[in-house]
């Protein structure tokens, strides 16, 4: 995994992969701050956990009235996060 600066929602975002200090609470495993622009993915995430919460946080970057909907967020960033893995479209080579 590497950071990466990719365009979401018509603005450029910064995703980082920090340690758990770099977040607010240990209960976090990502965070979309809308003001910097940057998304935080806690970097010692188990596979699926990871995708999981990189989808999710890429979803609130995508459009603000998203990042009220939390609940929707979660249940369908974990949706595509097992339709990805389970159809290996990511695989190393």
């Amino acid at each position: 995994m590497r950071d990466a600066v990719v365009p979401l929602g018509g603005r450029d975002w910064n995703i980082r992969f920090v340690r758990r200090k770099d977040l607010p609470s240990a209960r976090y495993m990502g965070l979309c701050n809308r003001e910097s622009l940057e998304l935080l993915i806690y970097k010692r995430l188990p596979e699926f956990d990871l995708l999981d919460t990189l989808i999710h946080e890429c979803r609130h970057a995508q459009n603000r009235v998203l990042f009220e909907a939390e609940e929707f967020i979660d249940e369908t960033s974990t949706e595509l996060a097992r339709a990805i893995l389970k159809t290996r479209v990511l695989q190393d080579g």
